[in-house]
C-alpha cells in the first residue's frame, strides 16, 4: 500500500520477510504533466525511519554508484534524476543534438561523436585503411592529381601503424584523441632505441593520416597542430678515398657484372634502382637516357623526381653496358635489361647483387667487417656528387645527378647546352678514366654468382607487398 501520497513521494513496504521501505519520488516532465522516477531502497523496515530517509535523499540526493568501478559512489539530486529520466523516456534524436550543443557551448563537454557517422570509428582501424590502397581516398587522391607515392613509402608507414600506433591506442575512437595524447605516444616512442629519422616517420605515418582526417570534417580540430615531432643530425654517410677506390676496382671480383655496376654508379652517380632498370634502348653512345627505375614491389617504375634525364658518361663504358645487354639469353631486344636476372632473364637482377660484389671487394683490401658495413651502394653517388661538384657549375651537375632540390636548378635542368655535355664529359674522363683502366672488366668473363630472386606476394591489400 502506497503512503503519504501527499508528500513529494511515495513510499511502500516491501512484502517479503525483509519488509523494506522503498522509495519513488515525483517530479515533472517537459510538458509540465508528474511523473515518478525509478523506486529506491531506504534500507529501513520501519515507516517513521524510512520517511525521515526519505526527505534526507529529498534534500542531500540519492546514493549512485557509477557504472566505472573506479568513480566512488556519489550523491545525485532528484533534480538530476528527473533530467536522466526524461533523458531515457522523452527526449527525440534532435533533442540530443540541442542538449549536446548546449553542454559543449557551455564548455562541459568539447566534442561528441553520434553512432553511425564518419566520426564513429575507431582511430587504428582508420589509420590502417589510411594506408591501404583499397580503401583510402588519400591514395586514390594522390593517384588522381599525379602525387602517386612510392609503394616503399605506402607500406613502411603501413607497418609503422601496425607495430606502434595500434599497441599504443588500441580501440580508442578518433574523436577521442586529444593532443595530450599524441604527446604521450611521442614519449613512448622517444623510449624505444630508434634512430631519430626512424621515429620521426613512425610519428609521420599517423600526422598526416589524423591532418587528413581534420581537412575532411573526420576530426573537429587539427590535433597534430603545435606538435613537434622527432629532429637530429643524420649520421653522416661513409665514403671512400681515392687511394681505396682505386683498390677497390685493381682487386678480382666474384662477378664481372658486379664490378660493372659499382663503376657505373661511381662514374654517373645513378641510384641503384636506376642502375637495375637500364634497358638496352637506353644507352646511346656517350651517355644513357634514364628513364626508369626498378623495385620488387612496382617493378618498372617512373625514376624518383618522375622526370627522365640524360646522363653522360663515356663511349667505352655505355660500349661495355651494351656487350653485356646482348649476353641476354632470351635475345637482346631494346626493351631487355642491362643487368637482367639469371632465373628470370624478363626481370633485372636483386638489388643485394651488385652490393654483395661491393662488400667483397672491400674485405679483400683489407677493411674490417665493421668498416664495410659502413659502406652503402648509394655511396657511390655521394661520392661522385662531391667530386663532380668540385668541376661543374651546380645546375649542370643537378641534370645529372637528377636532383631537384633548388626551383632555379629545376628550370635549368632540362636545358643542356653542347657546351654542358663536353663540360661533363671533361670532367668524367679527368676524374674517372683512371679507375675505367684500372677495372678491366671482362666482357667475356665466365665469373658469374647466380642471383636468388625474391618472392614478394600481396596481403592485408598492399599492392605487390612482402607478407607482413
Amino acid at each position: 500500500m502506497t503512503k503519504f501520497s501527499a508528500y513529494p513521494f511515495h513510499l511502500v513496504q516491501r512484502k517479503d520477510k525483509n519488509g523494506i521501505y522503498y522509495v519513488r519520488f515525483k517530479t515533472t516532465d517537459s510538458n509540465g504533466k508528474t511523473v515518478l522516477l525509478p523506486w529506491k531502497s531506504t534500507g529501513e523496515t520501519k515507516e517513521a525511519a524510512a520517511m525521515k530517509k526519505a526527505f534526507k535523499m529529498l534534500e542531500e540526493g540519492i546514493s549512485r554508484r557509477s557504472k566505472n568501478a573506479e568513480i566512488p559512489e556519489e550523491k545525485t539530486s532528484i533534480k538530476t534524476l528527473s533530467l536522466i529520466n526524461s533523458v531515457k523516456n522523452e527526449l527525440s534524436k534532435d533533442d540530443y543534438l540541442v542538449l549536446l550543443e548546449e553542454l559543449k557551448a557551455r564548455g562541459i563537454i568539447k566534442t561528441y561523436t553520434l553512432s553511425g557517422t564518419k566520426k564513429d570509428i575507431e582511430l587504428c582501424r582508420y589509420l590502417l585503411d589510411f594506408w591501404n590502397y583499397e580503401s583510402s581516398d588519400y591514395l586514390k587522391e594522390c593517384k588522381r592529381h599525379d602525387r602517386q607515392l612510392t609503394v616503399c613509402h605506402i607500406q613502411k608507414s603501413y607497418r609503422h601503424i601496425l607495430k606502434y600506433w595500434v599497441p599504443f591506442f588500441k580501440d580508442r575512437q578518433i574523436a577521442d584523441i586529444s593532443k595530450q595524447d599524441l604527446r604521450n605516444f611521442l614519449n613512448k616512442i622517444d623510449e624505444l632505441p630508434l634512430a631519430w629519422g626512424t621515429k620521426k616517420q613512425i610519428y609521420g605515418a599517423g600526422q598526416k593520416a589524423l591532418k587528413y582526417a581534420y581537412n575532411n570534417e573526420i576530426l573537429e580540430k587539427d590535433i597534430t597542430a603545435g606538435i613537434m615531432s622527432f629532429s637530429g643530425k643524420s649520421k653522416e654517410r661513409v665514403i671512400l678515398t681515392k687511394e681505396q677506390v682505386r683498390a677497390v676496382f685493381a682487386v678480382e671480383w666474384i662477378d664481372e657484372r658486379m664490378k660493372l655496376a659499382n663503376l657505373l654508379a661511381l662514374m654517373t652517380g645513378l641510384r641503384l634502382g636506376e642502375i637495375r632498370a637500364l634497358q638496352k634502348g637506353d644507352l646511346g653512345e656517350n651517355c644513357i637516357y634514364v628513364r626508369h627505375s626498378w623495385n620488387e614491389q612496382e617493378g618498372l617504375k617512373c625514376t624518383k623526381n618522375r622526370e627522365n634525364r640524360a646522363v653522360y658518361c663515356p663511349h667505352v663504358m655505355t660500349s661495355l653496358l651494351l656487350a653485356f645487354a646482348e649476353r641476354n639469353p632470351l635475345g637482346a631486344k631494346m626493351d631487355s635489361f642491362v643487368f637482367f636476372g639469371d632465373f628470370n632473364p624478363t626481370r633485372p637482377v636483386c638489388s643485394d647483387y651488385f652490393i654483395r660484389g661491393l662488400k667483397d671487394a672491400l674485405s679483400k683490401i683489407g677493411m674490417s667487417p665493421e668498416q664495410v658495413r659502413e659502406i652503402k651502394f648509394h655511396a657511390w653517388r655521394h661520392l661522385y656528387s662531391s667530386l663532380m661538384a668540385d668541376r661543374l657549375p651546380f645546375r649542370i651537375l643537378q641534370t645529372q645527378t637528377g636532383h631537384k632540390t633548388l626551383a632555379m636548378a629545376e628550370h635549368y635542368a632540362s636545358h643542356i647546352l653542347d657546351s654542358d655535355s663536353q663540360q661533363i664529359q671533361d670532367a668524367q674522363n679527368y676524374l674517372f678514366s683512371e679507375y675505367l683502366g684500372i677495372a678491366n672488366i671482362d666482357v667475356n668473363s665466365r665469373r658469374c654468382i647466380k642471383n636468388t630472386p625474391i618472392e614478394y606476394r600481396i596481403k592485408d591489400g598492399l599492392r605487390g607487398s612482402k607478407e607482413l
